[in-house]
């Protein structure tokens, strides 16, 4: 059995939630990410060059019917007017101007136009439809932007600068596109037919959540997906013959959060309670998933909570099979690991 929290711990957990203050989740935002499900809906291209001929291509992809219109469409606009890049006949290709009932019904509107008082002219008409008008190149006239896209879909990565430093973007994909293997995609369509399956045999809670670590830890691996593994993954955490509940403890940098290993992300990630020194900073606790609880130990919580104390209280949440990080700028007495897994029932 192991131990109750001592007196002093709960007293202290007393104090600190007379003073609990919110911890701000996210750092300001320069724009809101946002994936818009266009299945089905009507968008409009205004515009004869490669870039209005590529946003053409990205909205049929999504699924959207396509209006372009291009009174001189250039080499690329031409090659996806004529090719099978209109997917079924989702694209429709007007040859000329386009006007205010152009624009009725749209959820989105593209252009290449340049010149100011007509970009002003299609912005007030394009919200008087009720659309958001993207300007390809000017970020100024820009409701809304594109970001560079890493495409395992259904999982769909984009990455904006807010149109600072478009090439940074680019380098920035680049190097999830070398971390993402290709066969995520596969993955994660077995994901989604799976998932009624997996929500009607396990309850919401930690086995669910063990469930699905078992299957990003499969869809990782580089490997194409065994359908046949997953029933036996389920019959595991539903008989408990999987363990749910852990203490993670973690020797945190104290320079900067990008020191920190990809393991020790990652239990951050699935931890239900997130013990922590109060030096520990902002950036660092940022790496934890929102839904985790945040316990603080030191000035906040009062200097008389040990480190060994608050390993008792996460070993106690534990055996009810949550999962708890405790983070350390230094493990003190104990094993000097950066990362210490204390496994329970191993």
């Amino acid at each position: 059995m192991f131990m109750q929290p001592s007196s002093a711990f709960k007293k202290a957990l007393r104090r600190r939630k007379k003073n609990k203050r919110r911890r701000n989740h996210i750092d300001d935002l320069s724009v809101l990410p946002v994936f818009l499900n266009l299945q089905g809906c009507k968008t409009v291209v205004i515009g004869n060059s490669d870039g209005a001929a590529w946003k053409a291509e990205l909205l049929s992809a999504s699924g959207a019917y396509v209006h372009v219109f291009s009174n001189d469409p250039g080499e690329e606009m031409k090659l996806f007017l004529s090719s099978g890049h209109s997917r079924d006949a989702h694209v429709t290709w007007y040859r000329g101007a386009w006007n205010a009932s152009s624009l009725q019904g749209a959820t989105i509107v593209i252009t290449d136009i340049e010149e100011e008082d007509a970009l002003k002219k299609l912005r007030a008409a394009a919200n008087k439809a009720g659309a958001l008008l993207n300007a390809i190149d000017q970020p100024d006239h820009c409701q809304f932007q594109f970001g560079s896209i890493v495409n395992r879909s259904p999982v769909v990565v984009s990455i904006s600068t807010s149109g600072a430093a478009p090439i940074l973007g680019q380098a920035v994909r680049r190097h999830i596109e070398a971390i993402l293997p290709r066969s995520l995609q596969a993955w994660a369509k077995l994901a989604h037919s799976i998932r009624s399956q997996v929500n009607d045999q396990l309850a919401p809670g930690p086995k669910r959540r063990t469930f699905w670590e078992a299957f990003v830890d499969r869809a990782f691996s580089g490997e194409p997906p065994k359908p046949d593994d997953l029933p036996a993954v389920i019959s595991d955490i539903k008989s408990n013959r999987t363990k749910v509940g852990s203490l993670v403890v973690i020797e945190a940098p104290s320079e900067a959060a990008d020191l920190m290993t990809m393991r020790a992300v990652r239990y951050m990630q699935s931890a239900d309670v997130v013990f922590h020194e109060a030096s520990i900073g902002d950036d660092i606790l940022a790496l934890a998933r929102r839904e985790a609880k945040f316990v603080s130990m030191g000035d906040e919580c009062g200097s008389s909570i040990t480190e060994q104390e608050t390993l008792d209280r996460a070993a106690i949440l534990a055996d009810q099979g949550q999962r708890s990080v405790l983070l350390v700028h230094h493990c003190g007495s104990l094993p000097p690991a950066n990362l210490l897994s204390a496994q329970h029932g191993s």
